[in-house]
């Protein structure tokens, strides 16, 4: 959760020229679904919020109180080190709570 995170403050961060040049990078890569469309839904979260600075930090606040939501609900979850199926949830949930969080963006900004 620490890089998703770090994603959620870097993205913040961005112009909305990169995060539209990021967001062309991220619809062309492969690998976990799950993953891009997060990174895509939080992209689209910026370019909607816009480049004041007050409206990103509402916005990235929102979002890491989502990831905060979700750890504290999926608990620590074992220490084997192996993925569980509550520790794998927890990426859909993420995806969930910050696609609720665009939408209230669409509402709010």
């Amino acid at each position: 959760m620490d890089a998703l995170r770090n994603i959620v403050v870097a993205l913040a961060t961005m112009s909305e020229s990169q995060l539209r040049e990021a967001r062309h990078k991220v619809e062309g890569m492969s690998g976990d679904r799950h993953a891009k469309e997060l990174v895509l839904n939080l992209i689209d979260v910026y370019i909607h919020v816009g480049e004041d600075p007050q409206r990103r930090a509402k916005a990235a606040a929102a979002c890491l109180l989502a990831i905060d939501e979700v750890e504290k609900s999926r608990g620590s979850g074992g220490s084997s080190g192996t993925p569980s199926p509550v520790k794998r949830s927890g990426c859909a949930s993420v995806l969930i709570l910050l696609i609720a969080i665009a939408a209230g963006a669409w509402l709010c900004f």
